[in-house]
């Protein structure tokens, strides 16, 4: 999600005053499973999160992939409380996955997520998505593998 994205949805919410959540998520120490396993398990591993994420969020939500391990995700119609519920859910889901190497050896994972609930004083999409950011590395700097919600 960058600011050449169609940001409509963010201007019709806002318009006519509906909940809103966007969810930035990254995946706690990464490099180190490409480092360690190799990038065919880290590419493995990617794919597990995105069907856990697909099976843990609302068919009304929106998944992307925003570069490396870092995923956003939009959530219409959806409360600040029922937005963190969701997320802790998924951030729970994903410490509890089975995730393995090629070889069976298994891996442990965790996520962090940095949320933000509109209007949340933004401006612009932009806006949002630079407060979520923020968020998120507060999550992480926070000791990873939690939700914090702005």
């Amino acid at each position: 999600m960058d600011s050449s994205r169609n940001w409509s949805w963010w201007i019709r919410a806002r318009l006519n005053r509906e909940d809103y959540s966007l969810a930035l998520l990254d995946l706690d120490h990464f490099k180190l499973i490409n480092d360690s396993f190799g990038h065919a398990t880290g590419d493995k591993v990617l794919k597990q999160l995105a069907g856990l994420m697909q099976a843990q969020c609302r068919q009304s939500d929106a998944i992307a992939r925003i570069g490396g391990e870092e995923f956003a995700i939009l959530l219409p119609n959806c409360a600040p409380a029922q937005a963190v519920n969701l997320m802790d859910r998924l951030r729970a889901r994903v410490a509890d996955e089975d995730f393995h190497d090629d070889s069976g050896q298994p891996i442990r994972l965790s996520i962090s997520v940095g949320l933000v609930s509109g209007p949340a004083g933004c401006r612009s999409g932009k806006d949002l998505q630079d407060k979520a950011d923020h968020f998120l590395y507060v999550a992480k700097a926070e000791g990873r593998n939690r939700v914090v919600q702005g």
